[in-house]
């Protein structure tokens, strides 16, 4: 059986119709509209997507709404209800939108269920004074300048006032930029203000931002979003109605200039509203005595700079003088709305031989936004005085005698007795004077001999217990010495392992004027000893000093120390037992001198 061709296109005209009648009957119809379609810049607009006959999740794409906008909430109701006998479903979506751009634009289609919508066109107007969704919101940002320099300060503050109560969820943009280094003061603060008989509440942040390039620096706007109650629901248990609002505030445009060419370009650049450096020191320059310290601590405060930002200062050379470097202390903080920054440089000064030690002076020059000149901080020079130790020079006195009593039998000698010259005096008051001096001749050199043996004992103890530089050279002791040395050094103490070292170092060489680590040093003559004395002056003054006294030996510094020396006492004994050996083989010269 065959069909003719009218026939076919006849039933394909039909089965059309079918399927066109069963998709309208399927589709869903979408209706989409806006609470307003202008709006001053930093306001909302509200875009409701209303979707009949169904009920429950209905997908919707909303990615094409961010390129322009700010998706603020999303909220989503579904109704179900009986007309005539008729059930009637629908699910409705709102979204709060937040345009970022001014002037004429589109809300684009959006796809919801399948269906694309269709767009809708607004005016977003620039009013920044009327900048805010509710008349009862204002934001307001403030800056200090319009013109700074290349890495100065510049204060940026952002200040949201409101009558709202019940404010929840609020945000703010963050001044975020290029080439720039944006540093917050503080937590926001929060007070109230009475402005036109109203009293406000103020929420107020403040910035500092540091402009890294020279040229244009763009500030962005700063939006404020957060909700508000409406105080219907006062149940525990309940969901507050909640209103989105939002906030707006125009941007700055800021010129950074160029670092000025009367600048030293060797200098660091430092551009403050102040600059000051000063110092301090634990004791006194002028009796200061070999093996003897004084820490110098030295300040650099800046107003509108950031401690980082300050230069270091390196220790100088100084003869006569060894110095120790700490490392540096930084600090910021904020002064009447200000970055104040502070570096805190330590330098611990040895004294190695007597003389005049002059620390040079330290300059650093900044440039003084406020007056736009440059300018140096100063910090003069200073002289240390390393005296000679007392008694190092001077004569002893003799035990057993002062020198009122010499100068007093030096004037009875050369004027003589009255009573012994004159030719009357009787014998027996010779006899009996003869007789008392006798007496005072014995109970004298009792005395005498009582006293040097005091002397004696009183010395030697002096020996274990004086400084090293005040301790006499004596025979014998240089065994007792270095046992004392091996001692000390396995307690760990550096300043009583430095002591020890110069004690057994007289004894060792027989040098009185050796009183510093460094003199055993040049008389060894042996880098390793040179280095281990370094190490021990470095435990006391460096900057890695530990223990509560802050001078522990670090290591195994003390073993080290031991083995070098018991080598160098063993080397010594060796060859002064090789020279006694072959003493009695030496041959006389055959010339003597003179002949």
């Amino acid at each position: 059986m065959s069909m003719n061709m009218p026939t076919v296109r006849h039933l394909i005209s039909c089965v059309a119709l079918l399927l066109l009648f069963m998709n309208s009957a399927m589709a869903q119809r979408i209706e989409t509209s806006i609470d307003r379609d202008e709006v001053y810049r930093g306001g909302t607009i509200t875009l409701t997507v209303q979707i009949f006959d169904r009920q429950g999740t209905v997908p919707i794409d909303i990615a094409p709404l961010r390129e322009d906008f700010d998706i603020i909430s999303t909220r989503s109701s579904s109704q179900l209800r009986t007309v005539n006998n008729r059930v009637q479903a629908s699910t409705t979506y709102r979204l709060v939108l937040f345009p970022l751009r001014v002037g004429e634009q589109d809300i684009p289609a959006i796809e919801v269920g399948g269906q694309i919508t269709d767009p809708i066109a607004i005016n977003v107007l620039s009013e920044p004074e009327r900048a805010s969704s509710d008349p009862e919101i204002r934001l307001e940002t403030e800056l200090s300048a319009n013109e700074v320099y290349v890495q100065e300060q510049l204060l940026f503050t952002v200040r949201l006032f409101y009558t709202l109560r019940g404010i929840r969820n609020p945000n703010f943009t963050e001044p975020d930029m290029d080439h720039a280094v944006v540093q917050m003061l503080g937590p926001p603060n929060q007070y109230e203000q009475l402005i036109d008989g109203e009293r406000y509440g103020v929420y107020e942040m403040n910035y500092a931002i540091f402009p890294q390039r020279s040229g244009t620096l763009e500030i962005p706007d700063i939006v404020f979003r957060g909700q508000v109650t409406d105080g219907s629901s006062r149940y525990v248990f309940r969901n507050a109605n909640v209103d989105p609002v939002t906030a707006f505030s125009e941007g700055y445009t800021v010129q950074v200039k160029e670092r000025p060419a009367s600048y030293p370009e060797n200098r660091t650049w430092l551009p403050s509203a102040e600059l000051r450096v000063e110092e301090s020191w634990s004791g006194n320059l002028r009796t200061l005595e070999p093996g003897e310290s004084l820490e110098r601590e030295v300040r650099i405060t800046a107003v509108g700079l950031d401690a980082a930002a300050l230069p270091p200062l390196q220790a100088p050379e100084v003869n006569g003088v060894n110095i120790y470097q700490e490392p540096a202390e930084t600090e910021r903080t904020i002064v009447d709305g200000n970055v104040v920054g502070v570096r805190t440089e330590r330098f611990s000064y040895v004294a190695a031989e007597p003389g005049t030690a002059t620390i040079p002076e330290v300059r650093i020059p900044w440039w003084n936004t406020a007056t736009g000149s440059l300018e140096t901080a100063v910090l003069p020079s200073a002289s240390i005085s390393i005296i000679e130790p007392p008694g190092s020079g001077s004569p002893v006195p003799s035990p057993g005698i002062s020198e009122a009593q010499v100068d007093q039998i030096e004037r009875q000698t050369q004027t003589g007795d009255e009573l012994l010259s004159t030719a009357q005096t009787p014998q027996w008051i010779l006899a009996l004077l003869i007789g008392l001096l006798g007496i005072m001749a014995l109970f004298l050199f009792w005395r005498f001999r009582q006293q040097q043996n005091r002397g004696v004992a009183v010395a030697a103890a002096q020996f274990r217990t004086s400084p090293a530089y005040a301790r006499d050279i004596a025979d014998d002791q240089e065994k007792q010495a270095f046992n004392d040395l091996e001692s000390i050094c396995k307690q760990g103490q550096a300043d009583r392992v430095r002591l020890a070292l110069i004690a057994w170092g007289r004894q060792y060489f027989r040098d009185e004027q050796m009183r510093t680590l460094d003199a055993l040093a040049d008389r060894c003559q042996d880098a390793d000893i040179s280095e281990l004395c370094r190490e021990v002056q470095a435990a006391m003054y460096g900057a890695h000093a530990t223990g509560s006294d802050g001078n522990t030996l670090p290591g195994d510094l003390g073993e080290r120390l031991l083995n070098r020396f018991r080598q160098l006492r063993a080397s010594d004994r060796r060859q002064r037992r090789e020279t006694a050996r072959q003493a009695p083989f030496i041959l006389p010269p055959l010339y003597r001198d003179g002949s």
